[in-house]
């Protein structure tokens, strides 16, 4: 935008009549010295645009005070499940995140459990300073819940839930571009925080005990 700008001058300049010449000879050499710069710039991402990539996606796994920095996206193939996000206030942490009892009165408040079926067991699955996801398990289902400021506002906090009686396959994985992700059941792709499951292994089986409550 700055190069054009300078070119619309000196067209301007050169029609009136109002720069001297080596005015406009600077101009012009400036003009040419930041068009110049610019074609080098688009050269470069061009010819480098794959090692930029995995520089970028090397950088979007960054790590502040021990706490992974990817971003978990919203459940695509399933429309969330709409909730009512008012907890207790007590049941809100110092970051604004619900606590673990905060999770199970989402659920417990969601209007889709069944008569005198009970929330058991929940785990934190996955952390970052903008994110929590969390996996609610009640005597019958398997909740997933996405907590953020989008997820508040849109009343979507609960994202999924699955019979336990069809979850057969629990896997956690590394991706191709090293995500950390976890498969539960039809619900594939889940980010998880290795700084709270370092052992895919034994995330599974914490996993698999949520489901037997």
């Amino acid at each position: 935008m700055a190069t054009v700008t300078l070119f619309v001058h000196l067209l301007l300049e050169d029609k009136n009549g109002a720069a001297s010449a080596p005015d406009n000879t600077s101009a012009w050499l400036t003009f040419v010295s930041a068009l110049l710069w610019q074609m080098i710039l688009v050269y470069f991402l061009l010819t480098y645009r794959e090692p930029i990539r995995l520089l970028f996606q090397k950088l979007s796994r960054f790590k502040i005070a021990g706490v992974e920095g990817e971003f978990q996206a919203q459940s695509s193939d399933v429309k969330p499940i709409p909730t009512n996000p008012v907890v207790d206030v007590k049941s809100i942490d110092a970051q604004g995140f619900l606590t673990q009892d905060g999770v199970k009165q989402i659920v417990e408040n969601s209007g889709l459990l069944r008569p005198g079926e009970p929330v058991k067991s929940s785990l934190l699955l996955f952390r970052t300073p903008s994110q929590r996801t969390w996996l609610v398990s009640t005597s019958e289902s398997l909740f997933c819940i996405l907590d953020d400021a989008r997820t508040k506002k849109r009343g979507t906090l609960i994202q999924w839930k699955q019979p336990i009686e069809l979850i057969e396959r629990i896997r956690a994985y590394r991706t191709d571009d090293e995500s950390p992700v976890v498969d539960i059941g039809s619900r594939e792709g889940w980010l998880y925080s290795p700084l709270l499951h370092p052992d895919p292994r034994a995330l599974e089986n914490e996993i698999r005990s949520l489901l037997k409550g």
